[in-house]
């Protein structure tokens, strides 16, 4: 659905009506949780809850997802993978459909399962999955050993294929396409193979210097094509030089250029990426005053 132009209705151009807008929230605490959805409820209406450790916390879960729902917001949960030391989350899935209906819209699994593919360590990744997660590691391994053994692919049906099955081998997806519940990720690369693999939506991160056009395109295009939605999540600059796992974020001018082309694109959600904590001590993560200024605008 779309309406004309506010700014000139009657030159024919066409913007989207309201899309998905919101926050990611990166924190570690309910409170915390709750101070930045009171910051941003007035001028947004989707609230995504990216911790890590919350998702690790049933309880923390529930509390915050109700609380965006009482103040007015849709809200979309992250699980970095089903934890097999977390095992509330699957059975949480059918509990978060009933208790919140519409206003669960849906889980955020994984994270940039393409720009791992292409820029991963994937030796130290396999490792790393062995020893926090011994027992998932168990139901993957032989996949995984074969994963490591595989030479490069022969052609490009090989190497979607291998793709492919490495995302639905992983992200178990279909414990949510067998709820219906729908899947999000984000994403820099493979947008298209990420769709095939079984997502719903992705988020194409815009950041980095990368060329936002070129990313929206990309998304954008294979979404339309394969008739699933899109977004965009504005994320880091760049990254900090004395510390890879922080970035140097956007000023607010330069999100809000972010959050416009975006609007202009037709984005079905428009997402603020916000990890980590800079300053020190700042209550909202990595968002100042001239971001939210950037997000009322």
């Amino acid at each position: 659905m779309v309406v004309y132009s506010p700014n000139n209705p009657e030159n024919g151009e066409i913007y989207p009506v309201e899309p998905y807008f919101g926050v990611s929230f990166c924190g570690n605490t309910t409170a915390e949780a709750k101070l930045l959805i009171d910051k941003t409820k007035d001028y947004t209406n989707l609230f995504v809850l990216q911790s890590g450790p919350i998702s690790k916390n049933e309880t923390a879960t529930n509390i915050i997802c109700d609380y965006a729902v009482e103040s007015g917001l849709d809200f979309i949960v992250f699980f970095g993978w089903f934890d097999t030391a977390c095992p509330w989350q699957i059975p949480w899935l059918n509990f978060a459909k009933e208790r919140w209906g519409d206003s669960f819209l849906g889980v955020y699994l994984f994270d940039e399962p393409g720009g791992i593919q292409t820029d991963g360590n994937w030796t130290r990744l396999f490792h790393h999955i062995k020893q926090v997660d011994p027992e998932f590691w168990q139901t993957i391994e032989v996949y995984i050993q074969e994963s490591l053994n595989q030479t490069v692919a022969r052609d490009y049906e090989e190497a979607k294929n291998a793709y492919i099955k490495y995302v639905i081998a992983h992200m178990r997806l279909d414990e949510l396409t067998n709820r219906s519940i729908t899947a999000f990720t984000s994403d820099y690369a493979l947008y298209w193979f990420d769709y095939l693999a079984g997502y719903d939506t992705i988020f194409a991160e815009l950041g980095w210097n990368h060329n936002p056009a070129k990313h929206i395109g990309l998304c954008r295009g294979a979404a339309t094509v394969q008739q699933k939605d899109w977004g965009t999540i504005i994320v880091w600059k760049d990254r900090d030089p004395e510390n890879e796992m922080n970035g140097i974020y956007k000023t607010g001018p330069e999100m809000l250029d972010d959050m416009l082309i975006s609007y202009e694109a037709g984005a079905d959600y428009i997402i603020i990426f916000n990890y980590p904590t800079d300053p020190p001590g700042n209550p909202f993560g990595i968002l100042e005053d001239e971001h939210f200024e950037a997000m009322q605008q």
